[in-house]
């Protein structure tokens, strides 16, 4: 009773806890969606059975800290003999993060002595667990990637780690970066399209002067969408036969595996190669940014398996690759631009 988990907020801003949660060996706490740990502050998450007094503040009634700092729980109970405790992230700044670990650390007794993994191997200690009073001395951070025994004393700590942006940190940006390769239009137009910005834009219409022919007026585009120049469009070009049917979404998935694009993420070029059952079928490679400009087209010969795709002059972000399929179907896949 009275027990307590501790974190720390080591970046340079408050970190909104929707979707994080703890796990140990057994069960799982998810914090409440508007829980908030403030920059360069603590957090305890204690446990407390149903029906049970408020055995923290029993226990430490000099530092109980506020309200919002106090998160009771009946999920998690610690065992002092053996146990492994880990923070997962959800939504950082507004990403699911889906649960990547941010933080673990474990303990075990084991021949007589207390054991503590760091960094994926586990280290013996000389200590004897049972001759401590785990009311008295907590399982602490003592320095970087080094945990020992301290007096406990909740909402404080001799060592916290050195404040870092929360871009700086590897498992965010392993997080980050493993849901932004899964981002493709199509699973989140709908979501992107019904998003409403506050912001208010004045209405301007503009006439065109130019005479108009009896194909209409195609628009040059740079880099950031934004109209250069208007030419008589060509005659529309031919029909791109298709397939009689469309493909099942069984081999549209297997088309989909079988389209690899590395490097990716990349700081200039990508390459994109296929095999096996979808070779002859892509007509046609669109790449386009995540507002739907497209940036370029290429022509796929039935013969063709490799397309070179050129971000060097784009700016850093998502890149939407879309593969056109001779039944008119298509295959979407991202890329990021480092």
């Amino acid at each position: 009773m009275g027990e307590y988990i501790e974190l720390y907020n080591y970046t340079t801003e408050d970190m909104p806890l929707k979707g994080w949660a703890i796990t140990d060996y057994v069960s799982r706490y998810e914090f409440p969606q508007n829980a908030v740990i403030k920059a360069g502050e603590f957090i305890v998450v204690v446990y407390r059975g149903p029906g049970q007094p408020d055995y923290f503040n029993s226990f430490f009634p000099n530092n109980p800290g506020t309200a919002n700092q106090i998160f009771y729980q009946d999920k998690i109970m610690l065992n002092n003999l053996r146990e492994e405790v880990s923070l997962l992230m959800g939504y950082v700044r507004g990403v699911n993060c889906k649960n990547k670990v941010l933080q673990k650390v474990a303990w075990g007794l084991y021949n007589g002595g207390f054991n503590i993994l760091l960094d994926n191997y586990w280290e013996q200690g000389s200590n004897n667990v049972s001759t401590f009073d785990f009311y008295v001395s907590s399982f602490h951070l003592l320095g970087e990637n080094l945990y020992g025994i301290n007096p406990a004393d909740p909402l404080e700590s001799s060592y916290v780690p050195e404040t870092q942006d929360l871009e700086d940190i590897p498992q965010v940006q392993e997080a980050l970066t493993d849901v932004l390769t899964d981002f493709t239009w199509d699973i989140y137009s709908e979501t992107l399209l019904n998003t409403i910005c506050n912001v208010s834009i004045n209405d301007v219409e503009q006439l065109p002067s130019d005479t108009y022919s009896t194909t209409g007026k195609c628009f040059n585009y740079d880099s950031s969408g934004n109209n250069e120049s208007a030419v008589d469009c060509a005659p529309p070009a031919p029909t791109i036969p298709t397939s009689s049917s469309e493909y099942t979404s069984e081999e549209m998935e297997d088309f989909s595996a079988l389209i690899v694009l590395a490097p990716n993420p990349t700081s200039s070029t990508i390459t994109a190669t296929w095999s096996g059952t979808i070779l002859g079928k892509i007509t046609e490679m669109q790449v386009a940014n995540t507002s739907g400009v497209s940036l370029s087209v290429l022509s796929i010969a039935p013969s063709d398996n490799s397309a070179l795709i050129n971000l060097t002059s784009r700016p850093t972000g998502i890149y939407i690759v879309k593969f056109i399929l001779d039944s008119g179907q298509f295959i979407s896949k991202n890329v990021i631009k480092l």
